[in-house]
């Protein structure tokens, strides 16, 4: 009777700790299961956070390649009305004045009225 009751209580102690070990199993799974699901939604996040920085920064690209455009043709529609025939006269002018050196001869006074003359010369003949 005592070996009988010693068996049961051996058989008992040995469930137990079978059960002890299933139920320390499946909390081991379901912490590791729970790891693994935030590390997923972590890698997600950094996914999407990464996207988002790639989204502004195309962003920022375009509005600077918009605004550099913006502002080149402005320049070029300005060149386009300041490039008169007097402004480019008169920017002749002030590069002839801006010369240092110092002509002498008698043909100097018809320096300025020779271009002009034969700049509307070729005009007139194309």
């Amino acid at each position: 009777m005592i070996t009988t009751a010693h068996q049961q209580v051996v058989e008992k102690e040995a469930e137990t700790d079978r059960r002890r070990a299933v139920i320390e199993a499946e909390k081991l799974a379901q912490v590791a299961k729970i790891q693994y699901e935030q590390k997923i939604l972590g890698k997600e996040a950094e996914k999407r956070i990464a996207e988002i920085e790639a989204e502004m920064h195309l962003a920022k690209e375009r509005s600077l390649a918009d605004a550099n455009k913006y502002k080149t043709d402005t320049e070029a529609e300005s060149n386009k009305a300041k490039l008169t025939p007097e402004y480019l006269q008169w920017s002749m002018y002030q590069a002839l004045a801006q010369n240092t050196k110092i002509y002498f001869g008698n043909s100097i006074p018809n320096i300025f009225t020779t271009d002009i003359i034969t700049d509307d010369q070729s005009k007139q003949t194309k």
